[in-house]
């Protein structure tokens, strides 16, 4: 079992984990695991890519995922990147519900400051 979790600060993802694995059996390569590991692989690449974003993880073994977002002042791609991460993973667990569980929820306390700016400069 995969467990998934996505935790916002006033919509905005603050926090992505996951730990676990999804199980095929006898070797055989999982289809959820592949999804996940390939999502999650993708988000870290492309917020660590981002000039405005500032975030922090680890993967101290396998099948552990974690994902900060300590600040990202283009709010309204941090909107896209977390409303596409939330759907894609909704419907991974939708697809395999015995192998993967997924929640989100808000955390109090914003953690950004009042500098933010949207992807059109605003």
């Amino acid at each position: 079992m995969i467990a998934l979790s996505i935790r916002t600060r006033e919509g905005l993802p603050v926090r992505i984990e996951a730990h676990g694995h999804a199980s095929a059996g006898s070797g055989a390569l999982s289809a959820p695991c592949a999804a996940v590991s390939a999502l999650l692989k993708s988000l870290g690449g492309i917020l660590v890519d981002h000039p405005s974003c500032a975030v922090r993880g680890s993967v101290s073994e396998p099948g552990a995922f974690i994902l900060e977002i300590e600040g990202c002042r283009d709010q309204a791609w941090l909107r896209g990147v977390g409303d596409l991460l939330r759907c894609t993973l909704q419907e991974v667990a939708r697809s395999w519900p015995e192998e993967v569980c997924f929640s989100t929820g808000e955390v109090s306390e914003s953690i950004f400051s009042g500098n933010e700016e949207n992807s059109d400069g605003t």
